[in-house]
């Protein structure tokens, strides 16, 4: 190995072997001073081996300088011999640090792939034209939350509104009637004493042109139900079913259901 790799920079055996060659000791004389074999010395001095800081401290005491000088030679040389890191590992922990990824990747919804693809994968996902605009998105929605004290949507609840509409996009559905929806009222209102008719509720909100999606909710993402509009005539509920209890899912149901007669969620 070449000891040294750049005008500015040695390995620290160098130092080792000019400390020596001023003393007039060779490798054995240093290697039985520190009471090492021979060879640990010529593996310093040729490069291949670097100075641990119990062997700085070692050389320190022969050579009378602090151990220090050596520890920073090593350290420098290192850092010199370091390779720099790619770019799509800034470029991949921006979008582990803003988006649930690794939960996303665990559910399917993404492939877990290097930072070029997974760019390509979150313009998909989020229906967006350039990687710079997943920044800013956001989705017009009304939604039953366990809190209403911040307005703002977190990056947990925009994933699990973002996959909501990926499925309501690909499910065919009715132009959106208000009228056969208010009638389906009472049906619905029937099956509260009937559990097991519950199945029924897409159906019905299907004919009346509302797409109804379960996706389970992301950890801590805290998010019941949705309702937003893929166009003017296309209401989607959204639900999470955190709760598994009956009675939760048609109050949320329910909750949602007035969201779409008051047509929230088609704006801001």
């Amino acid at each position: 190995m070449d000891t040294k790799i750049k005008d500015w920079i040695s390995h620290p055996g160098v130092f080792v072997e000019e400390e020596m060659e001023a003393r007039g000791w060779n490798r054995r004389d240093l290697a039985s001073i520190l009471d090492v074999p021979d060879t640990a010395i010529g593996l310093i001095i040729s490069g291949k081996r670097g100075i641990t800081p119990r062997m700085a401290k070692a050389l320190g005491a022969a050579f009378g300088v602090s151990e220090d000088l050596f520890i920073n030679l090593q350290s420098s040389f290192d850092k010199a011999m370091a390779e720099e890191p790619s770019p799509e590992v800034a470029q991949k922990a921006k979008y582990f640090g803003a988006y649930p990824i690794r939960e996303m990747v665990r559910r399917g919804w993404l492939i877990d792939s290097g930072a070029n693809e997974l760019e390509k994968q979150l313009v998909r996902f989020f229906g967006v034209n350039a990687p710079d605009e997943i920044p800013f998105i956001s989705l017009p929605h009304a939604a039953r939350k366990s809190s209403y004290e911040d307005r703002n949507i977190s990056p947990l609840q925009l994933g699990w509104l973002y996959r909501v509409k990926q499925i309501a996009s690909s499910v065919a559905s009715p132009q959106y009637s208000k009228e056969m929806l208010l009638n389906a009222l009472p049906k619905l209102k029937d099956m509260l004493i009937e559990p097991e008719e519950t199945r029924h509720v897409p159906r019905i909100l299907s004919e009346c042109g509302i797409r109804l999606v379960f996706v389970e909710s992301l950890p801590s993402a805290k998010i019941d139900g949705a309702c937003f509009w893929l166009d003017d005539s296309s209401p989607v509920i959204g639900m999470s079913l955190r709760y598994d209890r009956i009675d939760n899912f048609w109050f949320v149901l329910r909750h949602e259901i007035e969201h779409v007669l008051r047509e929230d969620g088609k704006s801001t």
